[in-house]
């Protein structure tokens, strides 16, 4: 079975792209695939996710198991409790404090993987500021 059929999209350097639609529509899918984390009995059945140049899809077990490893170390910098038991967590399960923190560190996570460097200091997380 097909949970999404005949997605494409290109997104130029600096520019968002929102995945919008009803519940149920793929959107969640899409963006875990695009971001490589599909879940072990789930694949991509044909074309690339390209980012910098690179195939996300064909990245090995060892490179996301680096990666995962990476982003809990984030995680962890960013001040999210117990980042490895989190990882498998879904959104609603962080406030939105939290959730701003994940977003920052996936996104550094994604520029030293892909880009070999870090956007910004992880030392700009404001981890002093409540979660809400």
């Amino acid at each position: 079975m097909r949970a999404v059929d005949g997605v494409g999209f290109s997104v130029r350097s600096g520019r968002t792209l929102a995945l919008l639609g009803e519940s149920g529509c793929g959107k969640s899918m899409t963006a875990r695939a695009v971001a490589g984390l599909l879940d072990p009995v789930a694949h991509v059945a044909g074309g690339t996710v390209r980012l910098a140049g690179k195939d996300v899809l064909t990245l090995d077990r060892a490179a996301r198991r680096e990666a995962a490893a990476k982003a809990a170390e984030l995680m962890e910098r960013a001040g999210i409790p117990d980042p490895g038991a989190r990882m498998s967590a879904y959104p609603h399960q962080f406030s939105g404090g939290m959730r701003q923190r994940l977003l920052i560190a996936m996104a550094d996570r994604v520029a030293v993987m892909y880009l070999g460097r870090i956007r910004r200091p992880p030392s700009l997380l404001d981890r002093e500021a409540p979660a809400t």
